[in-house]
């Protein structure tokens, strides 16, 4: 097992994976919840004896659709304890894991109407949780880390682009890409780009969403790219590169 040095302190997709697999072997039906909650392994830390531990927060809604998960959760506690203890025995045999359950707390409407008033900046929906860590740029808050590695490499382009921008539907709310890119400079050169979160985008639900939503930006003549997490946060010039041959065989070099 790698030491605390050279673990990152959010753990990679495939020991979340590995984790849901264990847990799979254990117990399909806790499984099958826990494939809807958001899993953060920290890293493998030395104690003041010399034995590796770790940290495995699992933060869980209170519904999946019309399945309550808190009155399905609370009779089988100690089972669903000593499952999660076990899955992690399975994957991390010689390291001991602390599994700390919590639920995702919505934020309340009076608290997201005083941060509109005193921000300036409503509280839009997905960030009605503490599923996700988010990032601030240049005062651009709620960036999620693969966004926010993506921005850094378009700043550092010197491309023209606006980050989150919200498209008003009139009475039907807001929608809007992660990125809306201006090729060369030209607001007729307008590019959108979505960062499709591994374990999120990849629910069925959420896939159709996003089919949806590609569809309709798509209707109005409007250039759609989409890339995965995984690749900004690991090969952000590559994402970088698609982008730039997207643009100059759609629109021609920048000028």
């Amino acid at each position: 097992m790698t030491d605390a040095g050279q673990k990152d302190q959010n753990a990679s997709d495939e020991d979340v994976q590995g984790y849901l697999s264990a847990v799979r072997r254990h117990q399909e039906a806790l499984w099958a919840v826990l494939a809807h909650c958001n899993i953060v392994i920290g890293p493998v830390l030395k104690d003041d004896f010399g034995n590796d531990y770790m940290g495995i927060r699992i933060y869980r809604p209170t519904e999946i659709g019309d399945f309550n998960v808190q009155e399905w959760w609370k009779p089988r506690t100690d089972t669903i304890s000593e499952i999660l203890r076990e899955a992690a025995s399975d994957v991390w045999p010689r390291v001991y894991a602390n599994v700390e359950p919590r639920w995702i707390m919505t934020v309340p409407d009076q608290l997201a109407d005083f941060v509109a008033k005193n921000t300036g900046r409503p509280m839009p929906g997905r960030f009605n949780s503490n599923l996700v860590r988010y990032e601030e740029r240049d005062s651009v808050i709620w960036l999620t880390p693969p966004e926010a590695v993506l921005y850094d490499y378009l700043k550092a382009a010197g491309w023209k682009f606006i980050p989150q921008p919200a498209v008003i539907l009139g009475d039907e709310g807001w929608l809007g890409p992660d990125f809306l890119i201006y090729w060369g400079g030209r607001a007729n050169q307008a590019v959108m780009v979505e960062v499709d979160s591994d374990k999120f985008h990849g629910l069925p639900s959420r896939r159709e969403r996003d089919e949806n939503k590609e569809r309709y930006f798509q209707s109005f003549g409007f250039e759609y790219l989409r890339f995965n997490a995984t690749s900004c946060m690991r090969e952000p010039q590559e994402v970088i590169a698609e982008i730039k041959k997207f643009c100059v065989t759609k629109f021609g070099p920048a000028r």
